[in-house]
């Protein structure tokens, strides 16, 4: 098994630092975050994991896995390494703008350990 520390939402910066800004419905601007889970969960629904039935049941465990998490995701071992596959190596790269606010999440998938923390 491999355990990932859940990590808090991270605010979205551009190179510059700047937020990132989203506009509500009602006109008002907030800074665009992105959850641990909400990364993971775009992960999973990378073009590898699509390629076969096999890949598909994966996508399944690590769904399962990321929305019962709490504090830690819970996977096995091949599941894990799956994840990070497409973690360091997604089929389309990570946006520009702001891919070095995920480095965070990406070390954390990185280093999962053997055990809870």
């Amino acid at each position: 098994m491999k355990y990932i520390k859940v990590l808090e939402p991270i605010i979205l910066k551009n190179l510059f630092d700047k937020d990132i800004v989203q506009t509500d419905e009602e006109g008002k601007k907030y800074a665009s975050s992105m959850s641990f889970k909400s990364f993971l969960l775009q992960r999973v629904g990378d073009q590898k994991l699509s390629a076969d039935m096999d890949s598909l049941e994966t996508v399944v465990r690590l769904k399962k896995a990321i929305d019962s998490a709490d504090t830690h995701v819970a996977l096995e071992t091949s599941d894990w390494k799956a994840l990070l596959e497409v973690v360091k190596n997604p089929s389309s790269p990570y946006n520009p703008v702001f891919a070095y606010c995920l480095l965070p999440f990406m070390k954390a998938v990185e280093q999962a350990s053997d055990e809870k923390e």
